[in-house]
């Protein structure tokens, strides 16, 4: 529900003043896959969600965003799980 609701609002408040150029979507959208984003912004990530739109994304992210209880939080309701960079 949660997910739904951010991509909800994503599509309406923020897709349309960002520049998206997805390559090969196709292949993405007829199984499983790792999509994977090259950083140019902070945002890339979050236009991922609204571009595939599906609720069985997994999202990785380091441990030290997790640190900000906005962000752990945010990141936990869209199942996203916390990598320690540091610690194999």
């Amino acid at each position: 529900m949660f997910y739904r609701f951010i991509v909800l609002l994503g599509t309406i408040f923020v897709r349309p003043f960002f520049s998206l150029k997805v390559i090969h979507k196709s292949r993405i959208e007829s199984g499983p896959g790792i999509i994977v984003c090259n950083h140019l912004r902070m945002m890339d990530v979050v236009l991922l969600t609204f571009v595939f739109r599906k609720e069985n994304i997994v999202y990785v992210a380091k441990a030290e965003a997790f640190k900000n209880a906005f962000v752990r939080w945010f990141f936990n309701r869209m199942g996203a799980i916390s990598i320690d960079r540091e610690n194999a």
